[in-house]
């Protein structure tokens, strides 16, 4: 008779392992809220991309944030992205706001916390590369690129959603 084989030890390794490819990481939420994780990544112009779980009133949503590095601050206007090749999203589609050098949009939300095959937020966990435009005080547009390799298993931990 065979043993059976645990492979929650080998898939979590392989799922670190994979967001360690991008140095994504997954701690606390910034506000230190208890319970509530965040999943982040800080890219080689030194701005910082950040996801974490909103939920409440049988809602289920993820927020995100962009941190300008040290010395840039956003215009008034939302920032835009897009995944690989696909359709530039405006952020502010379901909320958002900017602040000096921080813009926060709500990225997906559902009546679950299971992102569906068809959901937007679905890029986010398969794509190659996220571009981010805006523009800064100073008027000038800018864009800022951020690997998505390794940012599934990181947004899955931090939201503790689920993706079947």
């Amino acid at each position: 008779m065979s043993k059976p084989i645990a492979l929650w030890p080998l898939l979590t390794g392989l799922w670190l392992h994979a967001a360690e490819a991008a140095n994504w990481t997954v701690g606390p939420a910034l506000d230190g809220r208890p319970g509530v994780g965040a999943a982040s990544l800080t890219n080689e112009d030194g701005h910082t991309l950040i996801f974490w779980p909103l939920n409440g009133d049988g809602r289920y949503r993820v927020v995100a944030e962009l941190h300008l590095a040290e010395g840039w601050s956003f215009a008034r206007e939302m920032p835009r992205y897009r995944i690989d090749d696909g359709p530039e999203i405006a952020t502010e589609a379901l909320w958002g706001r900017t602040a000096p050098n921080v813009a926060v949009w709500i990225l997906w939300t559902a009546d679950r916390p299971v992102i569906a095959a068809h959901a937007s937020l679905r890029k986010w966990l398969g794509g190659g590369e996220v571009v981010i435009a805006f523009t800064t005080a100073d008027g000038v547009q800018r864009t800022t690129r951020f690997p998505l390799d390794g940012a599934a298993p990181a947004l899955l931990a931090a939201t503790r959603l689920t993706a079947p």
